[in-house]
């Protein structure tokens, strides 16, 4: 007679071995205002070394970028730093130039600034690891500089021809040398559904096709007082329906809610209950990704102080938002350092 013999481990930590690192966590770190483009390389490296320090280790460094910002002769110093440490670099990268005027989308399909890119895809090459690209987000709307207005211009259509033809002359130029650039395509949400959740398809206008698009992205934000969940989030849950079903990772290339009191600066609707929202959207992003939004592999916080009164927008972690987030970190599937 035969004997099997099965090996049981009832340890705790047999259970998270089996978990693998699947979301990668971020942050653009800019808690005293002075991080506001990718050449401050010494504020936003400091800023982003006291925010791990607080919460703990986090797999993308996010920074913004003009149109022509960085070029291969003023390297890449906070992308190459990420990759050395481990971490992979996100560059928001705006269609508007250094001179705030605008390089148009038309204009970049029909190859005026071919010799810009060409520079700026070996100073991506040089970088030596992947980089994350979100070109002109929220391109469907009005709210960046450069990108179309819907309710100015009125043909969706039109413009998001445009668009997709820059989007796809910008991947082509750039992966002839940089194959290690990864490009995230960051509509807004309204452009998948309404408020109430309805769907939408106006985003269909500026998709640039499967083979163009590494990443989908979009921002979801709380603004508000008010704690909310991410299921509460209408809007979302019309993007993630259609968005998960594009064979796609997707990511929140930018997300954030208010945290405890004070505020700085103080804002006429701010809060003191507890938790904060900032807890409780860090607290549902912990609690559903992995069962609820299992294609959800990314997520970027905006840990940015509010520069106005309106929103009471002040996304700096801190408080009960802070311990939960470095509870969030403490779970292997928040883990992942790389695509």
């Amino acid at each position: 007679m035969k004997f099997v013999y099965i090996a049981l481990c009832l340890l705790p930590a047999c259970a998270s071995a089996a978990i693998v690192p699947t979301v990668m966590v971020g942050a653009h770190a800019n808690q005293d205002g002075n991080c506001d483009d990718i050449t401050d390389v010494d504020d936003c490296e400091a800023d982003f070394s006291a925010l791990e320090g607080d919460i703990g280790t986090l797999g993308i460094d996010s920074q913004y970028s003009k149109f022509d910002e960085f070029r291969y002769v003023s390297d890449l110093q906070i992308a190459v730093h990420d990759v050395e440490n481990g971490r992979t670099p996100m560059i928001t990268w705006y269609p508007h130039k250094v001179d705030l005027t605008c390089a148009s989308y038309y204009d970049i399909a029909h190859q005026v600034y071919d010799s810009l890119l060409e520079d700026q895809a070996q100073a991506l090459h040089d970088v030596g690891g992947p980089v994350l690209i979100r070109f002109a987000p929220a391109m469907d709307t009005d709210i960046h500089e450069c990108a179309y207005s819907l309710e100015a211009q009125g043909d969706p259509e039109a413009e998001g021809a445009e668009f997709v033809a820059a989007w796809q002359h910008i991947v082509d130029k750039i992966h002839e040398t940089a194959p290690n650039a990864l490009f995230i395509w960051s509509p807004n949400t309204h452009s998948f559904a309404a408020n109430n959740g309805d769907p939408v398809t106006t985003w269909q206008y500026y998709y640039p096709g499967a083979a163009y698009v590494d990443w989908i992205g979009s921002q979801v934000y709380n603004q508000g007082t008010t704690k909310l969940s991410i299921a509460d989030n209408l809007s979302f849950q019309g993007w993630y329906d259609q968005a998960s079903t594009m064979g796609k990772p997707l990511i929140f290339s930018e997300t954030g809610a208010i945290g405890p009191d004070p505020q700085y600066p103080p804002c006429s609707n701010s809060t003191s209950a507890v938790p904060s929202p900032q807890s409780k959207w860090l607290y549902s992003i912990r609690a559903n990704f992995s069962d609820t939004y299992p294609a959800m592999k990314a997520f970027v916080w905006f840990d940015v102080a509010a520069q106005n009164n309106i929103h009471c927008n002040n996304y700096t972690i801190r408080g009960d938002g802070a311990d939960q987030f470095r509870s969030l970190l403490t779970r292997t599937y928040f883990q992942k350092k790389t695509p």
